[in-house]
């Protein structure tokens, strides 16, 4: 890491050694909003994005403003909070790529729904097509989709039927369900949407209509889920996320005879920090831990908050000895 008091000697060690990311304070010797001036500059010359965090005692609209339209990729206010700083540098410069999106496909015809697959997993999702129903529950369980695909004329029961059964699982709720039908009347649609659809699309489809229509919706679902079932202060899941997503794997094992580890941590004299530091104190204690365990475990590796300063963590696939071992290591 190198600092630079002001663009000048920014811009010659940029010419020798390219940053992985740039730290750049709003207003700098040069003018209120140089840092953004700078960032432009350098974008507009660069053949290499490099994400930018702008740093400011400013929180007005017209610094935000600039920020936005210099390509930043987050703002963040003084007095700086320095395990949010350290977050939103590793989220800009983490070279992992993010979990395709899995969608299932509920088709009949199976000639259809094999062509929907090729075209959405030629775009790198990962695509499940299922034509019995009676395995639709199973499969929702096992996969958790980002999305399903289903048809709304199907000769075992109709897409409309199977869409109220999936919402009255409280953990499919949120799940969005786009139909797909020849159905051309608008009333008979909007009824399907009032049964918990999420959208309607018309056969035929183009290939680049129905990549779009689930790539958007996808998207959305994985955001607004994150909110629903992540732990607003250490980003893991939140006690309700963990507790139904134990359920889930303890009867997926249980059906597919596979072992499962789960564990309890409790951080000891916790309460201690905080009489002794504050609360910001012990929030930084929670928001490192965190961070060191979805650094340690695995990626397969379930980790949430239990409450307080209790964290849980499921390990599918793991026997006790392999779980044993892994715990004890991250203590």
């Amino acid at each position: 890491m190198q600092t630079f008091p002001d663009t000048d000697d920014a811009l010659q060690a940029i010419k020798t050694r390219m940053p992985s990311a740039m730290l750049i304070d709003i207003q700098l010797p040069e003018g209120e909003l140089a840092g953004t001036e700078f960032a432009k500059l350098f974008d507009q010359y660069s053949t290499v994005h490099v994400p930018v965090i702008f740093i400011s005692a400013r929180d007005d609209w017209q610094a935000r403003l600039a920020a936005v339209q210099a390509k930043g990729s987050a703002y963040l206010t003084k007095p700086l909070d320095f395990n949010e700083l350290v977050e939103r540098l590793e989220n800009v410069t983490s070279k992992d790529t993010p979990e395709p999106f899995k969608v299932l496909i509920v088709d009949d015809v199976e000639i259809l729904a094999e062509h929907y697959a090729a075209v959405l997993s030629s775009s790198g999702m990962e695509v499940k097509t299922l034509s019995n129903l009676d395995q639709l529950l199973e499969q929702l369980s096992d996969f958790k989709p980002d999305l399903i695909l289903m048809d709304v004329h199907m000769p075992q029961c109709s897409g409309l039927d199977a869409a109220k059964v999936i919402r009255q699982k409280d953990e499919l709720l949120s799940v969005p369900i786009v139909f797909l039908s020849t159905e051309t009347d608008p009333l008979k649609r909007l009824y399907a949407m009032a049964l918990g659809g999420d959208d309607f699309l018309q056969k035929p489809i183009e290939d680049e209509r129905l990549l779009a229509a689930v790539q958007s919706r996808a998207t959305r679902f994985r955001k607004l889920r994150s909110y629903m079932i992540n732990d607003g202060l250490t980003g893991l899941l939140n006690h309700v996320a963990s507790k139904t997503l134990l359920d889930s794997e303890v009867a997926r094992a249980q059906r597919q005879g596979d072992p499962l580890g789960f564990a309890m941590i409790d951080l000891d004299h916790f309460k201690a920090i905080n009489d002794s530091y504050g609360h910001p104190a012990g929030d930084r204690v929670l928001k490192s831990m965190a961070r060191m365990l979805k650094k340690r475990l695995r990626k397969s590796d379930l980790v949430g908050r239990y409450g307080g300063e209790e964290f849980a963590i499921i390990l599918p696939q793991t026997d006790l000895k392999t779980a044993e071992a892994l715990l004890n290591d991250v203590r």
